[in-house]
């Protein structure tokens, strides 16, 4: 048997659930609806796990939903939940010395736009050199002690 995608076998599942409805059979209409109740927190569960960058969560509750409805599923191909969210914004509180930055959660890409801006305690604009960037965060090594303001926005 070849393998059905995830929209096939919830396809398959909505089929079921209507022949069920069709054939008035409230046994399998109330065990498709549980189901069905289950399937649908689940995948609210995955959409805030990918958002919030937990993919151990997230497949969780896929493997869950897979569970549910049974037989050869590919998952391979899911909605991109989490790469909505392509900037990262921050103010850091740096001190004249090698400072990585970490960014809230990874952006997945080290090909962002990185705007910054280091202010001393007077509001005087201070000189810094920039290591590397990476998609947690970057490196930075100001001139002196002060704060930091940053945007890192993913090129599009």
């Amino acid at each position: 048997m070849a393998q059905a995608t995830l929209f096939e076998a919830l396809y398959s599942f909505h089929q079921q659930y209507k022949d069920a409805l069709e054939r008035n059979s409230k046994r399998i209409v109330d065990r498709l609806d549980r189901d069905w109740q289950t399937i649908n927190n689940n995948w609210d569960l995955y959409s805030q796990a990918k958002a919030e960058g937990n993919q151990d969560g997230a497949d969780e509750a896929i493997g869950d939903i897979v569970t549910i409805l049974g037989g050869d599923i590919d998952i391979s191909v899911l909605p991109n939940i989490g790469g909505i969210e392509t900037e990262r914004d921050g103010v850091e509180s740096v001190t004249a010395v090698a400072t990585k930055i970490n960014f809230i959660s990874d952006i997945g890409t080290a090909d962002y736009r990185l705007l910054i801006n280091i202010h001393d305690s007077g509001g005087i604009p201070i000189g810094y050199v920039l290591g590397a960037q990476e998609t947690d965060g970057f490196t930075i090594t100001p001139s002196f002690p002060g704060t930091l303001i940053y945007n890192a926005k993913v090129y599009t």
